[in-house]
């Protein structure tokens, strides 16, 4: 399913759904199966859930797994990839022609004892971790059940991903999934504080920063929203017109406090600030915090959509981490960005080059199922948009478009070490390292080694998570077919 903005299908389709979400408003077409009301994009924690501070709180599957993770469900068995082009994506760029696994873990980059898997030449990388998603929170917009959206998320190579609206209810979910062995990813929740002008309480009293529910599901942060629009991108300090202007929903002084007591509490925040007006907001209440604490919590801005040049100083000097949706701005979505935001300010979207130029970290996404125009969701469309800005029918990015692009390496490392650093788990997530967990993809090429146009041909042959083969392609290597699910 193809989600667009609404005013470039309304009156053009039947009778169309509104669905409002994270900055947008977005249409779904007749034949959806999504449910969803207008206006409630993410459910809400119930007033029975909030606020209190006793441990039976938490979801009872998540009580469960606290008693123990499930068991393992296949074995981890030795295996070495041979013949292939093996990107470590470490401090030093390394390169190898082979990997080893066992116990769930990287070996070496060497020829180890185990099962030799011959890949053909084959291009063997971190697995992709996914900063900022709906994928299983929002599986019904797109008409998933969550094992298929699980399944489409590794044969995407997505082996870890962070969802960015995780309610009481979607916490439980989450555990029964893993309880039941359906949780293949891994998945980093971030508990919502508000949603619009709704305030769901310090419910996050209940759990402790990071804390894990079995092997596949941990608390990672806090998620907070300065603004949204009813279309539009965010609140805006100099809209084209009055109509794209956005909303705020935070006072300066309340979530400067929000931000102390989370802050203080060891918590990871997770602003979504998509106008600059919201941005301003954001970076107002991050200046209450020290910049050392900002950096030790990793605290971070989701979206970036809209960033004014004294704005990029002030991520940089406080420390802030750029969360940013690769396949949001290509060619395709040029024309809206121009009527939300103006001709004379749309090169202030989608600043990603600008932002790694002037040294503030920045971590890959896609906002699955979200998107401006177009789908979200692959990794490899992500990157290649990133990377070209090519629209994925072909259209070609405008001159503002093409001065934000990333390199090949910059997107990679968006999506694995850059991405892993966000989320905190840099120590064993990533790169391909001896001692590291075996989460990997194997692609059909290099993505270094091929044009920008050919990026898009790219294709995922296997996803490998804990050192299992969680996801094969129909066409594999014949060696890779014999440990295939």
């Amino acid at each position: 399913m193809t989600l667009r903005p609404t005013p470039k299908l309304a009156g053009a389709v039947g009778v169309l759904s509104l669905v409002v979400a994270l900055g947008f408003v977005y249409v779904r077409s007749p034949d959806s199966r999504a449910t969803r009301p207008a206006a409630t994009p993410t459910p809400t924690p119930s007033s029975t859930d909030v606020g209190s501070t006793e441990r039976e709180s938490i979801p009872v599957p998540c009580r469960e797994l606290l008693a123990g993770p499930p068991p393992s469900l296949r074995d981890h068995k030795p295996m070495v990839f041979t013949d292939a082009t093996v990107l470590t994506m470490d401090a030093e760029g390394n390169r190898a022609g082979s990997v080893s696994i066992k116990d769930g873990k990287i070996v070496s980059t060497s020829k180890e004892a185990g099962q030799a898997i011959d890949l053909e030449g084959a291009t063997v990388m971190p697995g992709f971790i996914d900063s900022h998603s709906h994928r299983i929170g929002d599986k019904d917009l797109v008409g998933l059940t969550a094992q298929q959206a699980i399944y489409k998320a590794l044969s995407w190579g997505w082996t870890s991903i962070s969802e960015l609206f995780v309610s009481f209810e979607r916490l439980g979910e989450l555990c029964e999934l893993e309880l039941s062995g359906d949780l293949r990813v891994k998945v980093g929740a971030f508990l919502p504080l508000n949603y619009e002008r709704q305030r769901f309480g310090n419910w996050y009293d209940d759990y402790e920063p990071g804390e894990e529910f079995g092997t596949h599901v941990w608390v990672q942060g806090l998620k907070f929203f300065a603004d949204r629009a009813q279309d539009g991108l965010g609140y805006q300090t100099d809209p084209p017109s009055p109509s794209v202007q956005g909303k705020l929903f935070w006072k300066p002084r309340g979530l400067g406090a929000a931000f102390r007591r989370a802050s203080e509490a060891g918590w990871q925040i997770a602003i979504h600030a998509t106008g600059d007006g919201g941005l301003d907001l954001a970076l107002d209440a991050f200046s209450t915090l020290g910049r050392k604490d900002i950096i030790e919590a990793r605290h971070r801005v989701e979206h970036l959509t809209i960033v004014r040049g004294d704005q990029i100083k002030r991520l940089r000097r406080l420390g802030l981490i750029g969360s940013i949706q690769l396949s949001w701005f290509h060619a395709g979505a040029a024309k809206d960005l121009i009527r939300w935001v103006g001709r004379d300010r749309v090169g202030l979207t989608g600043r990603w080059r600008d932002l790694i130029d002037a040294g503030i970290p920045i971590t890959g996404s896609t906002d699955s199922p979200w998107a401006i125009v177009g789908r979200s969701g692959p990794s490899i469309p992500a990157i290649a948009e990133a990377v070209t800005r090519i629209s994925p029918r072909g259209k070609a990015p405008p001159r503002w478009m093409r001065s934000q692009r990333l390199t090949v390496e910059e997107a990679l490392r968006s999506l694995t070490i850059d991405a892993a650093f966000a989320q905190g788990k840099e120590e064993s997530l990533g790169s391909i390292e001896a001692g590291k967990v075996a989460d990997l993809v194997i692609l059909s090429a290099d993505p270094t080694q091929v044009a920008p146009e050919a990026l898009w041909d790219i294709t995922v042959v296997a996803t490998i998570v804990d050192g299992r083969v969680e996801y094969c392609a129909n066409s594999v290597p014949a060696d890779l077919q014999k440990v295939c699910p």
